[in-house]
Parts: structure tokens; C-alpha cells; sequence
């Protein structure tokens, strides 16, 4: 017999929800399994907890040793910072710190000069191996840009191992869909309009696919918000928000971000996408959204 499971639950910053189709057998642990993966993730990568392993590296010196998910995260920034001219970066944490985006949520800017400099990864840090890298200088990692779409595709592989038939991951409004029946059905995404309450930009059908946005109007505080170009030490300007569909939570998250800082053609040169972009200068769409979204 097959149970449907629903829940809401908290981590990384935001609220997830979840709807899982499983056979008897399996359904039972499920929740708590996924639970607890979420918290050890927050456990290990948050840049606000003094506690975490993430935060304990800027004080390591010399060769670590460090589990495959984080290895596979950073080899996927540094593809995204070559791509984007090193404006997507792991090393941001001290910039948004100073941006006033902190522990602490100061929400105070300090002035450009007092900011800090983000550092090349080069001079940072090296992907020894799968397992092992060197760290340089002081590692001021934050993997906010694509640590939730990659924790969201870990669940999913998590759940797709149980035999689970379908199931929707939403994390703070990153949703991954899979539906492996015969006659899989597709789900509409609510567009939040970024900037009116309670409004929508129009929805967009997916179908064992991932989709993610961000947006400037989130996280956001006087001049500023969480969204950064690493060479001028400031919030990004004109892009107000983005969405990006894809196969994989991890890449529609990072995509979302990017198209903060370059234009979807730098992008669409390495990965399949479709994209919506919302601007202070006008909208861009690919094809697929053009048709759910009038420009």
C-alpha cells in the first residue's frame, strides 16, 4: 500500500516542505531520516554557526581532509567562478558580514572601504583530491549560493534510494519534483512577484525537473541585500529577481544567482536551462517562460 506523507519542517534559514508517495515499509522513518540530514548539513555548513566545521576552516593552515559533498560543492563553485569571471565565489562570508548581512543580522553596512576584500580561490585554497585540500590563507567560506539546491538533490537521491515513487522537495521556494509512474503529471510553480505581496508573475509547469529563484527583495536592508559582486564590494543592481528551471536542484540554484552577475548566454555555453529574469531595465525570458509570462 502506498502512504502519502506531508510535512513542513525548518533549517538552513528557511522552511521546507515535503510530499512523499512511499510503500508501507518505508514510510515510517522517512520524516526523521530527513530531518536529521538536514541538521547535520546546517551542522557542518552554516556560516552562522561559531560551532560549524565550515566556520572552524578559517583557521586551518595546511592539508584537510573533508567529506565528498563539500568537495563536490566547491569543485562546482570553481567551475561557476570560471565561468562568471570569479564574481561567483565561496569566499563571500567576510564581505557579507560587512555588508551587515552577519550572524547577528546587524543589517548595517559598513562603509566601502572598511569592507573586506574577497580573496581568489586560488590564493585561498586547492582541490588536492576528491577527500583533501590545501587551505592558504584565511577561508571565509559561504556556500549559500548552492548549498540548499545541492542539499535539496541529496534528499531527493535520499528518497528516490527508499523506492519512493514521487515526491516535491520545497525548500524555501526551491522546489524539486519526481514522479517515476508510468503517467507522471506535471506541477504548477506560483511566480511570486518580487516585488507586490500576495501576487504572482504567472506559473510554470514542471515535470521531474528542479526549480529555483532568488531575488534582491529578500535579505535585503537600506542599499543592500545578499546578493554580492565580489570586485566591487557592493549588492548587485538592476536584476530585482530570477528564476531558472533545470534537472538538477544544484544548478538552478547557482543559475538563479549568476544571472545576478552575467548575462544567461555565459550560462547557457555549459548548461540546458530555462530562465526568467526580472530587471529594473525590463524582463528576460527564454521561450518557455515567454509563454507563462507576459513581457
Amino acid at each position: 500500500m502506498i502512504n502519502t506523507i506531508k510535512w513542513t519542517t525548518e533549517g538552513l534559514g528557511t522552511q521546507w516542505s515535503f510530499l512523499v508517495e512511499a510503500d508501507d515499509g518505508v514510510s515510517t522513518h522517512i520524516q526523521e531520516e530527513i530531518e536529521k540530514q538536514i541538521r547535520a548539513f546546517e551542522g557542518m555548513y552554516s556560516r552562522f554557526d561559531e560551532t560549524s566545521w565550515l566556520r572552524q576552516l578559517r583557521d586551518v593552515r595546511g592539508e584537510v581532509c573533508a567529506q565528498r559533498e563539500f568537495m563536490e560543492m566547491l569543485t562546482l563553485y570553481e567551475k561557476f567562478s570560471t565561468i562568471t569571471g570569479g564574481l561567483f565565489t565561496p569566499l563571500g562570508a567576510a564581505l557579507l558580514s560587512d555588508l551587515g548581512y552577519d550572524q547577528h543580522y546587524k543589517l548595517e553596512a559598513k562603509s566601502l572601504s572598511a569592507r573586506a576584500t574577497v580573496q581568489s580561490a586560488k590564493d585561498v585554497y586547492h582541490l588536492i583530491s576528491d577527500s583533501k585540500l590545501e587551505i592558504r590563507d584565511t577561508a571565509n567560506f559561504d556556500l549559500g549560493a548552492l548549498g540548499k539546491g545541492y542539499l535539496i538533490d541529496q534528499l531527493g537521491e535520499f528518497l528516490r534510494s527508499r523506492g519512493t515513487q514521487k515526491y516535491i522537495i520545497n525548500g524555501g521556494g526551491d522546489i524539486l519534483h519526481c514522479d517515476t509512474k508510468q503517467n507522471s503529471k506535471s506541477i504548477n510553480v506560483g511566480l511570486a512577484h518580487p516585488t507586490v505581496v500576495n501576487h504572482v508573475l504567472g506559473s510554470y509547469p514542471i515535470t521531474n525537473q528542479a526549480i529555483a529563484s532568488s531575488s534582491s527583495c529578500e535579505r535585503a536592508w537600506g542599499s543592500e541585500h545578499h546578493i554580492f559582486d565580489p570586485k566591487r564590494k557592493q549588492s548587485t543592481e538592476d536584476i530585482i529577481a530570477t528564476w531558472v528551471v533545470c534537472d538538477r536542484a544544484v544548478i538552478a540554484d547557482a543559475i538563479a544567482t549568476s544571472l545576478f552577475l552575467v548575462t544567461p548566454e555565459c550560462l547557457l555555453k555549459e548548461w540546458d536551462f530555462e530562465y526568467l529574469i526580472v530587471a529594473s531595465s525590463g524582463v528576460r525570458s527564454s521561450e518557455s517562460f515567454s509563454k507563462v509570462v507576459g513581457k
